[in-house]
């Protein structure tokens, strides 16, 4: 739920840990899925590519330029996409960024937009952060002071959606101001086990705590998507791949 000031409904369909993958010829099984939904918003947590290579981006693109034709897409960038940034130069990662942007979707790296959705307007967000915290030994935790330093503090009275890949990142995202996060990264724990939840993560963390699904901190929301392709650790039992769909309803004071 949404509690501002006028009334409105979304949809906001999550794509997140894509790696390239392709459903069906063209990716239509994906895009199907999608346009099941109607939803008002699409929005990409990060991860749509893994290798650098430019048939894998050429797929992604295909992808992005069929669904920004039909419904708003904004995408974040994540660990991978960061990674592409500093390979040879960043030339695969400024003709990723481009392609992006000339498909009509809207890349947002440590940038924000107000828009209107479903009727409610809100500001989005699309947080990047370094490698450093994302080391599988030593990484470092995001403080709220650094991510302050990649995005200013959100407007209280707009609704503010914020892009953050890594969900262990989410008691600093609340504590900025981010109404409602989405995120994904942890592939839902690769393993999941009734009543424990995600197993491991790709990342080899065991247990990892926002695995997939909703969570809660003070007026915060996150939604974790499972990932629709893997990478590292290529294995998901109990944990099928994941396409969130998000519901906002705004109600008047």
């Amino acid at each position: 739920p949404v509690n501002k000031k006028s009334r409105g409904e979304a949809t906001i369909v999550l794509l997140c840990d894509l790696h390239g993958a392709c459903y069906g010829e063209n990716h239509r099984e994906l895009i199907d899925a999608i346009d099941a939904q109607r939803p008002d918003l699409i929005v990409s947590a990060g991860d749509l590519i893994m290798d650098a290579d430019r048939p894998r981006i050429d797929n992604v693109l295909a992808l992005l330029a069929q669904l920004a034709a039909r419904y708003p897409v904004y995408c974040g960038n994540g660990n991978h996409e960061t990674k592409l940034r500093q390979r040879e130069g960043g030339r695969l990662y400024r003709e990723l960024a481009a392609g992006i942007r000339a498909c009509g979707a809207h890349l947002l790296t440590n940038e924000r937009r107000k828009l209107t959705a479903g009727g409610i307007p809100m500001e989005i967000a699309g947080l990047e952060i370094g490698l450093k915290h994302f080391r599988r030994v030593g990484a470092s935790r995001l403080t709220l002071p650094e991510m302050c330093g990649y995005l200013q503090r959100p407007e209280k009275e707009v609704f503010s959606l914020l892009i953050a890949q890594n969900p262990m990142d989410f008691p600093v995202c609340a504590a900025w101001g981010a109404d409602l996060v989405v995120s994904g990264h942890l592939h839902g724990g690769c393993v999941r086990l009734p009543l424990l939840g995600g197993v491991v993560s790709p990342q080899l963390r065991l247990f990892p705590k926002y695995d997939r699904g909703e969570f809660a901190l003070g007026k915060s929301r996150m939604v974790v998507g499972a990932g629709l392709g893997e990478h590292g650790i290529g294995i998901r039992l109990g944990n099928p791949r994941g396409l969130p769909v998000i519901k906002l309803v705004q109600s008047k004071r």
